[in-house]
């Protein structure tokens, strides 16, 4: 039984009139669910990935003549959450192109994360549209738009569903060039390789694929060819660039890094088995297998199939030997080709129960989408709130536009108020804010070799001064969880002493959805604005 084939060539504008109606579909989703409302912490990288890209708008539209490195440094110095070295550029560059117009706004920010996930559905109606009868491949992208984890993930600045996106182009243009042997084709898998590879470390993936789909399809006068070796050549060039200078950053920040390497792998096969299932629910995964197989077995899709399983081979060995944290937005990278699957899965069943033969495709998209809406679909809520007010208040008091703050909380926490800091002041002309997981204490990105850098309140006080601190943003939400030594002598310092430290708030937050009243607690130093600036150097903010 043939899959049903779709050969008309869209005309650009039709291309282009879905890509807008996934965009509008992922801002109506954002704004419905309230979106603009949430601080930047659903995921502990958002903050570093808005800051970052917001740095590089800012360097772009400021004509600044002083050096890359030299401009990332003073940003640094301002909000210590830029994360360029630590991940790849490619997303950063996109956010940051999307902000020039709207500037470095939450809806300039949404529009940005939002066109990311416009781009991802897009890749899945073009990878469908040849192999399923209209309307089929345009809604698979709408109910990829759905799945609650891109729900989630399309509200954030975060890398997953570009990589999705860039990756699933990649196996389309592949798929063309082993059915035709394109030069062109070859070349624009490598260029979609390199943009994956420069987005995140898994887009490494990618390079199973000329390995992997002629072996399936026994294609072997594709393997080596002009098209193939230079695309090689360019993937090879440009990540070996780019990792051997950066990843002593990036091995940093990974998880379980020494731990064994075989309990880790079966930590994440476990995992992430479990998790798709759950993801896309037993209805829709069950027909992403049939699709996968029949997809296989027919002729005119085995060579999309082909790569599309290479590059789930190529996801699976970095999910099981990167060891960059077991997390289920991982998975949002394979999800794309997996949707794929699904619809096809789902067309070859109707049809082949014969229920309505002349349906085009309709009633297989309606298994899909009750299918998911039964089993999976699950709207995300705001889950961080209460930095922005902070903000807000600070700027209010007198000196909090020239004086330097202090934020005290976990990683996230921190990088919510410097994320916020950053959208008052994009240029870093005005605010500066200091960590103190930084300034305060001695550890690796994971929190090993912790130290206190003062270990007495005078010289505590001392620092607070010589700086000077003119606010200082104390949040209570984490004390149970991970309140260290640093958080606790900075406070004993702030109420032992109120002659110097003023109290002039106390606000609600909301961490991870659990309301924490009055938990950000507000004080101002004393006459600090009046006090001799002590500029700190990059060493002491990064506290190395």
């Amino acid at each position: 039984m043939k899959l049903g084939l779709h050969t008309e060539r869209d005309k650009a504008w039709v291309h282009g009139a879905w890509l807008v109606l996934y965009l509008l579909l992922a801002l109506l989703g954002r704004v419905y669910l309230g979106e603009e409302r949430n601080d930047f912490g659903s995921f502990e990288d958002e903050p570093a990935h808005l800051v970052t890209a917001a740095m590089m708008r800012s360097y772009a539209t400021s004509f600044d003549p002083a050096h890359p490195l030299r401009f990332i440094e003073s940003y640094y110095l301002h909000f210590p959450k830029v994360a360029s070295g630590q991940w790849p550029p490619a997303l950063h560059l996109l956010l940051g192109a999307v902000m020039i117009p709207f500037g470095v706004t939450r809806f300039g920010l949404l529009v940005g994360t939002c066109v990311v996930a416009a781009l991802a559905a897009w890749s899945i109606r073009l990878l469908a549209r040849h192999s399923m009868p209209i309307p089929l491949p345009g809604l698979l992208g709408v109910l990829f738009l759905g799945l609650p984890l891109v729900q989630n993930l399309s509200g954030t600045p975060m890398t997953e569903l570009l990589v999705a996106a860039l990756g699933a182009l990649a196996v389309h243009q592949y798929s063309k060039y082993l059915s035709t042997g394109s030069f062109a084709r070859a070349m624009m898998y490598g260029l979609l390789t390199v943009l994956a590879v420069l987005t995140k470390g898994n887009g490494l993936g990618l390079v199973l694929v000329p390995i992997v789909a002629p072996l399936l399809t026994r294609r072997w006068n594709r393997i080596f060819t002009w098209g193939t070796v230079l695309s090689g050549l360019m993937v090879g060039a440009v990540g070996y660039l780019w990792y051997s200078q950066t990843v002593h950053f990036s091995q940093s920040t990974w998880a379980s890094r020494d731990s064994d390497a075989l309990i880790y792998m079966r930590e994440a096969a476990s995992f992430y088995s479990s998790e798709i299932v759950l993801m896309l629910g037993s209805l829709a995964a069950g027909l992403a297998v049939l699709g996968l197989v029949v997809g296989f077995a027919e002729e005119r899709t085995r060579d999309q199939t082909a790569a599309s399983i290479a590059w789930l081979m190529g996801l699976t060995i970095c999910y099981l030997f990167l060891r960059t944290g077991i997390e289920i937005r991982h998975l949002a990278a394979s999800l794309p080709v997996l949707v794929v699957f699904t619809g096809r899965g789902a067309l070859w069943l109707w049809r082949y129960l014969e229920l309505s033969p002349l349906a085009r495709g309709i009633p297989a998209a309606g298994l899909v989408l009750v299918g998911f809406v039964l089993q999976a679909y699950a709207p995300m809520e705001s889950r961080h709130l209460g930095f922005r007010e902070a903000v807000e208040r600070i700027l209010e008091e007198p000196g909090g536009r020239s004086t330097p703050w202090l934020v005290a909380s976990d990683a996230t926490g921190e990088g919510l108020l410097v994320s916020e800091a950053v959208l008052r002041d994009p240029r870093h002309k005005e605010l500066q804010v200091l960590r103190a997981s930084k300034v305060l204490a001695k550890d690796d990105w994971l929190g090993g070799g912790y130290s206190l850098t003062f270990q007495t309140h005078e010289e505590l006080l001392a620092f607070l001064e010589r700086v000077p601190v003119g606010f200082v943003v104390l949040d209570l939400s984490q004390w149970r969880r991970q309140w260290f030594a640093h958080n606790q002598l900075l406070r004993e310092v702030l109420e032992g002493h109120p002659e110097r430290f003023v109290e002039v708030a106390r606000l609600d937050c909301v961490r991870n959805g659990l309301v924490c009243p009055q938990a950000l607690r507000i004080y101002r130093q004393v006459g600090a604005e009046s006090m001799e600036r002590h500029p700190l150097t990059l060493g002491q903010v990064l506290n190395h």
